[in-house]
């Protein structure tokens, strides 16, 4: 992955993540532009920093310079606009293609750099890079990780029910979340992802549910899978 980075988070930061995957779970507004408001009817306190990606056709009159603008000038050059009340900071660069940010916190300055292939010079150059675009890009790693890890082993078993696409992502997201909590005990001896689900799922078949089985016994080399001690 392109955005592959040593997936180290503090128990604050996690739990700091588990409270907004919560909290969007019952918190809904009927307009996207809402949520960067901050009337006192549809402000939230608790969470009062964000920032994001923004498509272009949602800044509303924003005087921006346009994508097609943009792309016309040299790589790296961006165009910034605050909304009417101050409140909202509009940024848009130049990168492969013109992204536009929106945050209520973060700024342009001080200009950073990022690495990109140019083809002209055939080679790879620096380009000036506001700094919310690398706050975004540095903090965004870690969700594209988080999001890779609940893909690389999910089920693959599809169920008839409209609930089911809802209970499979949660079902692998509380596994991924488990795992993370794990490590933050165990550090370098703990299991890797792979490992700890493979040991939760032999833990949960061999559970006796009271109910004859059927079919052959299912077997399991323990020289080719480790467990979990019993204390974690």
């Amino acid at each position: 992955m392109k955005n592959m980075q040593d997936f180290i988070l503090t128990g604050e930061e996690v739990k700091v993540y588990v409270g907004f995957f919560l909290f969007a779970g019952y918190h809904k507004l009927p307009a996207e532009k809402l949520y960067w408001s901050e009337d006192e009817d549809v402000g939230i306190p608790i969470i009062k920093t964000a920032t994001g990606t923004v498509k272009e056709n949602r800044v509303g009159d924003c005087p921006l310079l346009s994508s097609n603008e943009l792309k016309k000038t040299v790589r790296g050059n961006y165009d910034y606009q605050f909304d009417r009340n101050g409140a909202v900071l509009f940024v848009r660069w130049h990168d492969n293609r013109c992204v536009t940010i929106g945050t209520n916190f973060d700024k342009v300055e001080p200009l950073g750099a990022a690495t990109r292939y140019s083809r002209q010079a055939s080679k790879k150059t620096q380009v000036q890079q506001p700094a919310v675009l690398k706050s975004y890009n540095t903090y965004m790693g870690a969700v594209d990780h988080h999001d890779w890890l609940v893909a690389k082993y999910a089920t693959v078993i599809r169920g008839k029910k409209w609930y089911w696409v809802l209970f499979t992502p949660m079902l692998e997201m509380a596994l991924l979340h488990a795992w993370l909590f794990y490590r933050l005990v165990h550090g370098k001896d703990a299991l890797d992802f792979l490992d700890f689900r493979r040991a939760v799922t032999v833990t949960y078949l061999k559970l006796d549910t009271g109910r004859p089985n059927i079919g052959r016994p299912m077997e399991y080399p323990s020289s080719q899978l480790r467990v979990i001690p019993e204390h974690v």
